[in-house]
């Protein structure tokens, strides 16, 4: 106690020893008004916690009388950060330091290191500064709970790698970020900007940069994928195996956008279109920006190679600077450039351009010997070899099945449904047709 009015008052505490008694609770009370209970020490039980530990906060002092007490005390963890709410009352009491300890369940927590900080009434914090850091330490557990659902090129970046990854079981992981090795266990890419902290049961989409000099030829990888999170000596889970970096799906979402980024409001109709490389329009749609929208996405399907996008405004010029161009969503975005009203320009890009056929051509989308015709309602699929057809599944231009069939002849019909007229695709084991429904 006399070494905490001590730093009050900025002298030494023995000095204050030859202080008469009264007056020491005279200047307690004046330096420290409001103050009913003093924390002077913070202890973390158990002293080492790991993830499976129930951790708890005791916070040591002394309350400011006989009569003081601590109301209320709980505690929040916002990612790194406990926070702890505490309210001490003093209706009145003999003038005495009384000790006081009151204990903070806090429950499990995941491997890190957190920060302590009060949000506190009538309370003071003289605890040292390094008892308001703690570390709950744990190897292999966030194994039990990490889960990489693929690691992919990027859709846009040819110095990229994307990993899929998902956790559950621990509430939080800090500080995580991935590292892609070789099978000679040399560096391949690494996350260059990770997130903070991951939330159990979310979906996160991380960007891996490859390392300097490193160039990707192959779509396949053999090596071993790392994870690293605070709490954790060297890599907490590896993954080895083989990589395929190219999607598995013929037919990849894909979502043009519009944004406005301000200098005034930005209102009407922008009408949009995708062309393969052959310069066949292949999606269309309309951009709408109102007052209350300022951005808006379409949704395609989309094979790898090279593409153009155009986006035209349908509407006299209005305030604000849109820009448009390419995403995929969850934070993995493409090129995007400005709308120049007089004179629109087209924006090309690639789509995860390395798992394209090479060349590209139209043979990689369409076979000469499958053709189609709509009749009536009906949807019109015949081989001119004569050849089992195999599964067919029509989309429309947002990626949603239509209709499908097991095309198990070499002449197959089947029914369009409530299919509204437009351009659609048609997937089969030969390669992607386009279907226009008049």
């Amino acid at each position: 106690m006399l070494a905490r009015i001590a730093r009050h008052m900025d002298i030494k505490p023995e000095p204050m020893l030859r202080i008469i008694l009264p007056f020491i609770f005279t200047c307690a009370a004046t330096v420290s008004a409001q103050t009913y209970f003093y924390i002077d020490a913070i202890e973390v039980q158990p002293q080492t916690p790991t993830p499976a530990d129930n951790v708890s906060i005791q916070l040591i002092g002394g309350l400011s009388s006989t009569g003081a007490f601590v109301s209320s005390s709980s505690a929040q963890v916002v990612g790194s950060q406990v926070i702890i709410s505490i309210t001490a009352q003093d209706p009145g009491g003999l003038t005495v330091i009384v000790p006081h300890t009151e204990v903070v369940q806090l429950g499990q927590l995941a491997a890190g290191t957190y920060t302590i900080s009060f949000n506190a009434v009538n309370v003071g914090d003289f605890a040292p500064e390094p008892q308001h850091t703690f570390t709950v330490t744990g190897a292999g557990v966030a194994c039990d709970s990490v889960f990489v659902y693929s690691v992919e090129r990027h859709p846009f970046l040819d110095d990229a790698i994307v990993v899929h990854s998902y956790h559950y079981l621990l509430d939080t992981l800090f500080a995580p970020h991935f590292v892609l090795l070789g099978q000679g266990g040399d560096t391949l890419a690494q996350e260059a900007n990770p997130f903070p902290y991951l939330d159990r049961y979310v979906d996160y989409w991380h960007t891996l940069q490859l390392e300097d000099g490193v160039n990707l030829t192959d779509n396949t990888v053999e090596g071993s994928l790392q994870f690293f999170s605070t709490g954790f000596i060297g890599a907490a889970c590896t993954f080895n195996g083989s990589f395929d970096l190219c999607p598995p799906a013929t037919c990849i979402p894909m979502m043009p956008t519009l944004i406005n980024v301000g200098g005034g409001i930005t209102l009407g109709d922008f009408a949009w279109n995708i062309s393969d490389e052959q310069g066949d329009v292949i999606a269309i749609g309309t951009f709408t920006l109102t007052d209350e929208q300022q951005a808006d996405t379409g949704n395609f399907c989309l094979e790898p190679g090279s593409y153009t996008l155009v986006v035209l405004p349908l509407d006299e010029p209005s305030g604000g600077q849109p820009y448009f161009g390419v995403s995929i969503g969850r934070g993995i975005d493409g090129p995007q450039q400005a709308l120049v009203w007089s004179q629109p320009e087209p924006l090309a890009f690639d789509f995860y351009g390395h798992c394209a056929p090479s060349p590209q051509s139209v043979q990689a989308y369409e076979n000469p010997s499958l053709f189609t015709v709509v009749e009536g309602g009906t949807l019109h699929v015949w081989e001119t070899d004569g050849r089992r057809i195999g599964p067919l599944r029509l989309f429309d231009v947002r990626g949603t099945l239509i209709a499908q069939d097991p095309g198990a002849s070499s002449d197959v019909r089947f029914p369009l449904g409530n299919a509204a007229a437009g351009l659609y695709v048609l997937n089969s084991a030969r390669g992607r047709m386009k279907v226009q429904v008049p």
